[in-house]
C-alpha cells in the first residue's frame, strides 16, 4: 500500500513539473501555445495640419512612411500628379503598457502609443503635420502569453494607424 502511494505522488509530482514548465515556456514565448479568445476596442484622437503656399487646389501626392522601433508599420505611395509626392515621416513613441497582461488565463490590460508626423514637398510649398494618441483596451481569456497579448494589442494599433492615414490622405 505504501508502494502504490508513492508511486502516485511521484506521478502527480512529475506531471505537475511538466505543466508548470510548459506554463512558464508558454508566458515567456519560448513554447507557443495559445488558445484564447480576445475582444480589443480602439479609442484614438487625431489633429492634422495642412499648409499649401504653393496655390495648388489639386490633389496632392503623398509618400508616407511610418515607423515604430521594429521598422516601418505604414508605407504607402498616393500618386494623383505628375509632380513629384510630399514625402511625410511618422513615427511612434511612447508605447506602454498598463494592467494585467501577465496573468495566466485573463487578461486585462490597456496599451497607449502616440504617433507624430510630418513632411513637405521639394519646395517646401505645401507642408504637413500631426499627431495621433491612440489607446487600446484588451480583455483576453484563455491560454495566451503575455508576448501574444502584446502582439495582439500592436496590431489593432497598426490597424487603426493604417486606416487614418489611409483615409487622410486619399480624399
Amino acid at each position: 500500500m505504501t508502494r502504490y502511494s508513492f508511486s502516485r505522488k511521484r506521478v502527480l509530482g512529475i506531471v505537475g513539473a511538466v505543466l508548470l514548465c510548459l506554463i512558464i515556456l508558454r508566458e515567456v514565448g519560448i513554447a507557443d501555445l495559445n488558445l484564447y479568445r480576445s475582444t480589443l476596442s480602439t479609442q484614438f484622437s487625431a489633429s492634422k495640419s495642412m499648409q499649401n503656399t504653393g496655390g495648388k487646389d489639386a490633389k496632392q501626392s503623398w509618400n508616407i512612411t511610418i515607423r515604430d522601433g521594429d521598422g516601418s508599420i505604414y508605407d504607402h505611395t498616393f500618386l494623383y500628379t505628375d509632380s513629384a509626392p510630399i514625402i511625410v515621416i511618422g513615427e511612434v513613441h511612447n508605447t506602454e503598457f498598463s494592467g494585467t497582461y501577465y496573468v495566466p488565463l485573463v487578461k486585462g490590460f490597456e496599451m497607449t502609443c502616440q504617433v507624430e508626423y510630418a513632411g513637405a514637398d521639394a519646395m517646401d510649398r505645401t507642408t504637413v503635420d500631426g499627431e495621433m494618441n491612440i489607446e487600446i483596451k484588451a480583455d483576453i481569456r484563455g491560454l495566451c502569453s503575455r508576448s501574444k497579448a502584446k502582439a495582439l494589442a500592436i496590431e489593432h494599433a497598426n490597424e487603426c494607424i493604417t486606416q487614418y492615414f489611409d483615409q487622410q490622405f486619399t480624399g
